[in-house]
Parts: structure tokens; sequence; C-alpha cells
């Protein structure tokens, strides 16, 4: 509505909000978090590279890591690599950190890919950076889920710290209706604080260059991103400048597609007992030939493991489980033919219709009590 030459909003609370998720979202699908926008970002480094070293390595021991997380990841190490190339000489902070707590397959994961790095482009990482690269790893490379997951309790993180998270995360959710307490996003948002407030305090600076496109293109989780720095002014008492704001917007921004993603697709497991690397191959093909519909959060290769799934709307398998399921199955065969993907496309779209009526059931009810 206007009135007087003023611009206003009229309705309900709950519709307003709904309306700022919408345009939130929206934003989201500029894909502030991409392989063009790291390309961007850190043009010095050859992240193709990286990223194909980082799959290698997972491959070879049986992982896989869904193209979200795999990008965060990528994000997190290229700005640690930014900040030890640009201030060599910089003292660097040392948390108490114990890589024999994790998980070996991890350490050697990440201990390969830093070695690479190091020796490409004369780095030197800390213990402290291969900790938090191995609980970002840990977080979302999975195979068997009997490998432990990293809690709140095992973090390298400074109480403060992760009291400050906690504060910002339900501060965000109260404003602005915005989840952020998956894992998924608090261990890496937690490990890029934890490492800013050092970067701050030590006068250490960063730039991003993507600062004013960044603000151009995304200025609603931009404004979100200022009403987070401004939290952390007030309790720590530091002034965040807008090339540290900027690379919240990417934290952000990857945690908002990836919602956004498990929207529009069906979130799924792949049930493929292990042949040499094939549970890894026939994973990648299905995310290929099935993207935009099916995002592929997990990858089994033991039966047992399927009575931990959460989160998943549909399993994907290459053999017929011994127990039942409680939600849709799929067989396919190793070698993902035309048939495959002809049932897989029917099982999404019965899975989206049933949800649709879900939803319209629920608005109705809600609209008649």
């Amino acid at each position: 509505r206007t009135k007087n030459n003023t611009l206003f909003i009229s309705g309900s609370e709950k519709d307003k909000k709904r309306l700022m998720i919408h345009l939130i979202y929206n934003e989201a699908q500029h894909t502030l978090v991409s392989m063009e926008t790291l390309h961007a970002i850190f043009p010095r480094y050859d992240i193709q590279k990286i990223r194909s070293d980082i799959l290698a390595c997972l491959n070879s021991q049986h992982f896989f890591i869904d193209e979200y997380s795999l990008t965060n990841l990528l994000l997190h190490m290229l700005i640690t690599m930014d900040q030890l190339g640009t201030a060599p000489n910089a003292p660097r902070y040392e948390v108490s950190t114990d890589l024999i707590e994790l998980n070996r397959h991890f350490v050697s994961i990440i201990d390969s890919i830093c070695t690479e790095l190091e020796r490409e482009y004369g780095i030197v990482f800390t213990r402290s950076n291969k900790y938090q690269f191995t609980l970002l790893l840990m977080t979302r490379a999975v195979r068997n889920q009997d490998v432990s997951l990293p809690s709140r309790a095992t973090l390298s993180i400074h109480p403060s710290t992760m009291r400050l998270v906690d504060s910002i995360v339900q501060a965000v959710k109260q404003v602005y209706d915005i989840d952020l307490t998956d894992i998924d996003f608090f261990i890496p948002f937690a490990l890029h604080i934890d490492n800013m407030l050092v970067r701050i305090r030590q006068n250490v600076s960063v730039h991003n260059p993507l600062l004013h496109s960044i603000k151009a293109m995304s200025p609603i989780i931009y404004d979100i991103a200022v009403y987070i720095s401004n939290l952390i002014n007030h309790q720590e008492h530091v002034q965040l400048c807008e090339d540290e704001i900027a690379y919240i917007v990417l934290h952000l921004g990857g945690a908002l597609e990836t919602q956004k993603e498990l929207a529009n697709r069906v979130p799924a497991v792949l049930y493929c007992p292990s042949y040499y690397n094939m549970d890894s191959s026939l994973a990648d093909r299905i995310s290929r030939r099935m993207q935009g519909k099916i995002l592929l959060t997990n990858v089994f290769t033991k039966e047992s493991l399927l009575d931990q799934l959460t989160g998943s709307a549909l399993v994907i398998s290459t053999v017929r489980p011994h127990r039942v399921l409680d939600m849709p199955l799929v067989l396919i065969s190793p070698f993902l033919t035309n048939s495959d993907i002809m049932a897989l496309n029917r099982k999404v779209e019965e899975i989206n219709t049933q949800a649709r009526r879900e939803n319209f059931r629920r608005s109705l009810s809600a609209i008649l009590t």
C-alpha cells in the first residue's frame, strides 16, 4: 500500500514472515556458493583440481559427499588458504586439538589433500586447520553411518564462541524465521566465526572481491549478515568489516540454497553393497541424470544402516532389502538403465504429488479451524 508517498505492507505477521522467507529464498537462487562464485573469489587457485583431488581421496576409501557439502568444504578450505597465502607471517592461533580422537579415514584423507596443497601453493596448514577440515568432512562424507560424527561437545571451538553462535541462530530464527540449527550449517559457521574473531583481534585483514556484487545481488541476505555482525559486535566488542560480512553472506547463502534444494528435490539415499567403487560411481550417475529432482544425501553399503535413516523420502537400492522399510523403495540395476531413470521419475512424481496433497490438506484445515 502507499500513503503520503510512503510504501508499506499490511497483513498478518504470519503472512509478512512468509513473504520475507519467499524473498530470501528467491535471492538464494543466485547460487551464492557455487563453483563459479569460488572461482571469482579465489582466482589464484585451481579449484576444479582441488575439488577433483578431494573426490578422488574420498572414492579411494569408498566415501561419498553430496555436491552442496563439498562446495561448503571447498569454501572453508579456500578461505583458510587465502589467509595463509596473503598473510604468511601473521601470528597463528592454535586451539587444543587431538586428531587421534577423529576417525582415521577422514584424518588420512585431509592429510593427503593438505600435503598436496602445501606442495603446490607453498603454504603450511596448522594442526588446527587440519582438525577443522577433518571435522567438516566428517559432518557429511558418508559411506557407513557407523563412522562417528562430530558433536558439539567434540568441537575445538572456544565456549564463548559456541554461546555466541547459539545466540545468533536463535535470534535469526526469531527475527527472520530461518532455521539454522542443522549441524551441516552450525559446525562450518561456528568454525568460521571462531577463526574470524581470531583474525579481527590479531588485525589480519581479508578481502572478498565479490563484496559489491553480493550486496547488489542479495541485499536481503546481506542485511541478515549485517544483523548478525551487529550481534557479534554487541557480544564480542569487535567491529566487522564489509569483507567479513560478505563471507557470512556466503555461509548463509549456502545454507539457504541447500534448504531450498531440499524443498525442491526429493532427498534420497542409495543402498549399494560395495564392490570396488561401484557405490560411488553409481551415486555420481544418479546425481547427474536426476539433477534437479533427487538429492542424494547418503550412500550405504550395509543393509543394517537403513534402520538409521532420518530425513530421507526415498530409498534407491540395487538389491531388495530383507527388512521392511517405512519409506518408498525403487530397485535399480548397478548400470542405471533408461528403465531405471523412468522408474525413478515416476516415484519422484508420486512423492511430490503426495506432498502437494498433504500441504493442501494442512492449509485447508488451518483455514477451517
